[in-house]
């Protein structure tokens, strides 16, 4: 019986292909559909804010002291960011688990010449490192969409700026705590969503998913909360949320590792041989 815990780089390319050749059309369709929805929902949003602050454009940026070449229209794009970020990356664990995972062990998953923690591998690369590649990619095509639409239907009117030119985006501090704390709680809702999909017992998948609905309202409350306790104290702020990203990676490290004792647990079922003669 092959080793679940040995890897080789051969092996693993060659599992990689097969993957690609069986599950291209599904991958394929699940980057366009994001790329769809995301660019649907942000030229819909923004196109309706333009045709109601337009008229009084001139009165609403002198009211609140936008800067020349702000969009007001950041406002939703950063709340569309954030839904579809991590909607994203959560769609991203179910889309990227083969079909045999997701339908048990079968026949072809058990006699494909690659070790558990290769096949584990292949799915931890695409839902992780290959999804926050793919996202801001997505985004930034949805948003261009988004600019080149909402500047044909209001033409010359200094509207519909990239999401990168806001200043606040990239400097305001209350921004970047509140995307760092997304980051890390997406990441950990992928590892609970991952470990879920690996357990049988329905109570504890039940629970997972409830552990992962419960962590938008983690982000607002501690941001929120967070705030009101250190209006003026960034820095505080900042050295106590160092310390909640470390224990939350932690804890997500963890539940990846526990779905990956389970899938080995039960390809090691599978694979018996008794198993394999009633087979």
């Amino acid at each position: 019986t092959m080793q679940t815990s040995h890897f080789n780089r051969r092996r693993f390319a060659a599992l990689l292909r097969s993957d690609w050749g069986e599950n291209r059309n599904t991958y394929l369709m699940f980057l366009i559909g994001a790329y769809i929805i995301t660019a649907i929902a942000l030229t819909a949003s923004h196109i309706d804010l333009y045709a109601e602050t337009l008229p009084v454009k001139e009165v609403l940026d002198q009211r609140e002291g936008l800067l020349p070449g702000m969009d007001r229209g950041w406002k939703y794009n950063k709340e569309i960011l954030s839904v579809a970020f991590f909607a994203f990356m959560l769609l991203s664990v179910r889309t990227f688990r083969t079909k045999t995972l997701t339908r048990g062990q079968t026949l072809r998953f058990l006699l494909f010449p690659a070790t558990m923690l290769e096949k584990f591998t292949r799915w931890w690369l695409y839902v992780v490192p290959f999804s926050l590649v793919a996202f801001p990619l997505i985004y930034w095509a949805a948003d261009l969409t988004r600019i080149l639409i909402c500047r044909a239907v209001f033409p010359d009117t200094g509207l519909a700026y990239p999401l990168y030119r806001d200043p606040d985006f990239l400097t305001d501090p209350h921004t970047q705590l509140f995307f760092q704390t997304l980051f890390t709680l997406t990441l950990l809702g992928q590892a609970v969503l991952a470990l879920t999909s690996t357990l049988k017992a329905k109570p504890l998948r039940v629970l997972g998913k409830f552990c992962i609905l419960m962590l938008p309202v983690i982000l607002v409350y501690s941001i929120s909360s967070l705030m009101r306790a250190y209006p003026s104290a960034m820095d505080v702020a900042i050295i106590w949320l160092s310390g909640w990203h470390l224990s939350l990676l932690v804890l997500t490290a963890l539940c990846w590792y526990v779905a990956y004792r389970q899938l080995v647990r039960t390809d090691l079922t599978h694979s018996t041989p008794s198993q394999s003669s009633r087979a």
